[in-house]
């Protein structure tokens, strides 16, 4: 990339900028061009928030509603919000108006046509898993030329991009030809993406880590540039101060969530419903219950409601996920609320500054509500949509409560939230107060359903993952399932994917006459359908799943599969080469994420499924704890490895004779099986010419290798005191692992939330009151550990020794109220 920028010297990147919006203004219509301009009129006053990134998406999502019930607005939000927050920066930071353009740009492009979405919406969905998203950057963008000239970079290839969308749309003929040269020039642009994006992050790390006046001092850009910005240093302070507030609320990623929701599909029903009409018209506090049976599509729900309000309404949201524990804490649900808010308007930071002496207290719902009652204009009506609160447990449920009722006295609130039947009771009950209630229940016979139905068929008889021979079999499978579905979707789809499996017509007939009633039986019926011999590692990724603190990505589980418990010798070998043949075996009952590359359980009653099994299809039920124990066995040998301690060196180009490069070594070097691919063809291939020298081939495979190379080590830096907790008992080498671990921390694991963990799960219940048995504390509070946890506390080290030897002796009780 620095080549790149010097390449690029005779002209700045803010004026190839200018340029190429200029060309991709030419391309454009002279309708279009006039609805360009209307954007960039209303942007010029008005930059876009984070709220306008949900405007537009809902817009794209309502254009394509009647051609497709594929959402593929919710790809785009990646991108969508590095421009937004990068067009933020323009009318005080960057000075020039032109920035404004990407997002104008962007809308434009796809108001234009809607018959090639599907393949721009995947390669900014792929783009968007690397994108430049950083909270400080309006601190850090003033700071750097290289950063300002690597934005310039990335939104430069954004606009190439819609350009030559545009283009390929305008052809007359969009033949299959067309298609294929449009998807390969596309991926030279992502390429070039995201090496900017690579760019853009490595020199923001840089800045983060190494301080903001050692950049200063190197930076004679810098200096110009905070000659004006230093005219403003009020301003400076209040960015820094705000950045500090809303991470203090929350740093929770809501929207993923909701943009996972709202892919899966379209629902139009509830904008007819008495009910939510009536509730979307009134004025005045009300509340909205979402009701509907296991499921029904009630999160589906949720993220079309977070569509449809978008457009005009000054709206909150919150998606509760069975399988993040994050996301189930009132203290979560609450901040994340709070930093919305907060979001929407502008905050009045010398209020801050005063009410809170320019501190940042703990998280709790008192200080929530008093940041709320201090910055939050009270003239405005708010909105809050709340999905899956019956998954939290109930003390959870009750704080959320709480805080709502608290919000209601401070401000006019309107309140939306999903239940399932067995909940939809005793929840509304917390939320008394005067406001007025009504629920909405999702019919047993959904006109989404027959939709749905419709638009999957079709989607499967073209994609050839259904085969008929007969016409009136298609009619069978739609009548059929349309009778039967009862309203809920999850059934539906299930089916559908256990009909596909079905060799003849006959054998779709008699699966249609066969039908389970429930979801259960319905699970069973998948597992049946899938291979007849369980693959090795099959109930080791069940396992895995239930006891994740999030979902895991696909290379996390790759390399966590690969781990045998006790055996710290790092073999390549071992490494799963074919992640998807055994997640294949469990069929449609686990999914991936095709953004984030998650891999979940496809329903919060799956996972259910697998821990009370008792059906025959499992050799037993999986148990949770036993699961947890198990993932803690994997993290203590996995952080045991020696090839974690190893230091990379620079990489040289090695000389090696295509005759003498053993499989064994390429194995060694190489574990990414992509990579392994194209090395081994270049292997074969040079056998024939011994003379070939494939040096070159294994530098250039290896240098494209991912910076960070231990995936799974990303998942164990934030969770793992949450699995290792009391494996020190446990005889043999796992007990070493764990007590190896806490006394050197090598890898700088925060002490205060292990020790705390520890502590809490020691409790043992007594007469008056809990307590940490006295060989626990014993273990725990080592003299290595005290002075540990002394120096992460900010005490020097060479008064942390002295002072652990005196709390060691004297003062252990303050050490658990310490941690």
């Amino acid at each position: 990339m620095s080549q790149a920028l010097a390449k690029a010297a005779n002209l700045t990147p803010a004026i190839r900028l200018g340029q190429a919006v200029s060309n991709f203004k030419a391309t454009l219509s002279s309708s279009d061009k006039i609805h360009l301009d209307n954007e960039l009129s209303t942007l010029a006053n008005h930059p876009p928030g984070v709220s306008d990134v949900s405007r537009v998406i809902s817009e794209i999502n309502l254009r394509i509603k009647a051609n497709t019930r594929h959402s593929f607005g919710p790809r785009f939000m990646n991108i969508l919000l590095v421009v937004q927050e990068y067009v933020a920066l323009g009318d005080i930071i960057l000075g020039a108006s032109q920035n404004l353009l990407a997002c104008s740009i962007w809308a434009v492009m796809l108001s234009r046509s809607t018959s090639h979405l599907e393949q721009m919406s995947d390669l900014f969905m792929k783009a968007g898993r690397n994108v430049p998203r950083y909270q400080e950057m309006e601190l850090l963008y003033p700071r750097s030329k290289r950063l300002q000239d690597g934005m310039c970079e990335y939104m430069i290839v954004i606009v190439n991009i819609c350009q030559h969308g545009v283009r390929v749309l305008q052809k007359s003929t969009f033949s299959l030809t067309t298609l294929t040269m449009f998807d390969s020039s596309l991926a030279g642009l992502q390429k070039s993406l995201d090496g900017w994006s690579t760019f853009i992050k490595e020199e923001a790390s840089q800045l983060l880590h190494r301080g903001m006046v050692e950049e200063a001092q190197k930076n004679s850009t810098f200096r110009r540039t905070m000659t004006v910005f230093n005219s403003s240093r009020e301003h400076h302070h209040r960015l820094a101060l705000k950045v500090r507030w809303l991470k203090a609320c929350s740093t929770y990623d809501y929207q993923t969530t909701w943009k996972q929701a709202r892919k899966k599909g379209n629902c139009s029903w509830f904008s007819t419903a008495a009910e939510y009409t009536q509730w979307k018209e009134q004025a005045s506090p009300s509340h909205l219950f979402c009701v509907g049976k296991l499921g029904s599509g009630k999160t589906t729900l949720m993220a079309n409601i977070v569509d449809d309000l978008s457009v005009s309404w000054t709206m909150v949201y919150f998606f509760c996920r069975y399988d993040i524990a994050e996301s189930l804490s009132a203290t979560t649900i609450n901040g994340c609320l709070t930093r919305q808010l907060l979001e929407h308007c502008q905050l009045n930071l010398e209020t801050l500054e005063v009410s809170f002496a320019g501190k940042v207290p703990s998280t709790s719902n008192s200080t929530f509500l008093e940041l709320l009652k201090c910055l939050l204009p009270k003239d405005s009506t708010y909105t809050i949509l709340l999905d899956g609160l019956d998954e939290c447990q109930n003390d959870e449920i009750d704080g959320v409560m709480e805080f709502f009722q608290s919000l209601a006295k401070m401000f006019p609130i309107r309140v939306c939230l999903s239940l399932r039947n067995d909940t939809a009771r005793s929840i509304p009950v917390k939320l008394s107060g005067k406001a007025q209630s009504t629920t909405l229940e999702i019919p047993e016979d959904n006109p989404d359903i027959e939709a749905y139905i419709e638009s999957e068929l079709k989607d499967r008889l073209e994609s050839g993952n259904l085969s008929i021979g007969n016409l009136l079999t298609v009619l069978a499978i739609q009548e059929t399932l349309q009778s039967k579905s009862q309203g809920m979707f999850l059934w539906t789809a299930l089916q559908l994917d256990c009909i596909c499996a079905e060799q003849t017509d006959e054998d779709i007939l008699q699966a249609l006459k066969d039908l389970p009633n429930d979801l259960i039986s319905t699970f069973v019926r998948v597992l049946e359908k899938s291979s007849p011999a369980e693959p090795k590692n099959g109930r080791r990724v069940i396992e895995l799943l239930v006891a994740a603190r999030r979902p895991l990505m696909t290379a996390e589980l790759q390399e966590a599969l690969s781990v045998e418990p006790g055996d710290t010798e790092w073999k390549p070998s071992r490494q799963i080469n074919n992640i998807q043949a055994i997640l294949a075996y469990w069929g449609s009952l686990l999914t991936i994420d095709e953004e984030e590359l998650t891999v979940r359980f496809a329903h919060h009653s799956i996972r259910q499924f697998f821990i009370s099994q008792v059906d025959a299809t499992l050799a037993k039920a999986v148990d949770p704890d036993e699961a947890n124990l198990e993932m803690g066995r994997i993290i203590l040998t996995y952080l045991n490895y020696d090839i974690l301690d190893r230091r990379v060196t620079r990489m040289v180009a090695p000389s090696v004779p295509a005759a003498g490069a053993p499989s064994k070594i390429i194995q060694s070097t190489f574990g990414e099986s992509k990579k392994t691919k194209k090395i081994a063809l270049a292997w074969l291939k040079s056998r024939k010419e011994p003379s070939y020298d494939i040096g070159h081939v294994l530098h250039s495979t290896r240098g494209t290798s991912s910076h960070e190379s231990f995936h799974f080590l990303r998942y164990i830096k934030e969770y793992y005191y949450y699995h290792i907790a009391g494996l020190w008992r446990e005889q043999g080498v796992i007990s070493q692992f764990w007590n190896q671990l806490y006394e050197n921390n090598p890898f700088e694991f925060n002490l205060e939330n292990w020790l705390a963990f520890e502590l809490y799960k020691a409790k043992v219940e007594g007469l008056i009151e809990d307590f940490i048995p006295l060989d626990v504390q014993d273990h725990l509070f080592t003299l290595t550990a005290i002075q540990n946890l002394v120096q992460q506390s900010g005490v020097p080290q060479a008064e942390a020794e002295p002072l652990a030897s005196k709390i060691k002796k004297t003062q252990k009780r303050c050490l658990q109220i310490l941690v």
